[in-house]
């Protein structure tokens, strides 16, 4: 579950670099580890 989260850290900051689209992280990760995933620079 969390082993995987600099690849989520990766796609946000592609998807910011190409796009202004909004970009909402959700899912177990985000529920349980609200803190550290709000750190990874999604929006919501």
């Amino acid at each position: 579950m969390t082993y995987w989260y600099l690849g989520v850290k990766e796609v946000i900051d592609v998807v910011k670099k190409y796009s202004k689209a909004k970009i909402i992280l959700g899912g177990v990760y985000a529920t349980l580890l609200s803190e550290h995933a709000y750190s990874l620079g999604a929006d919501a």
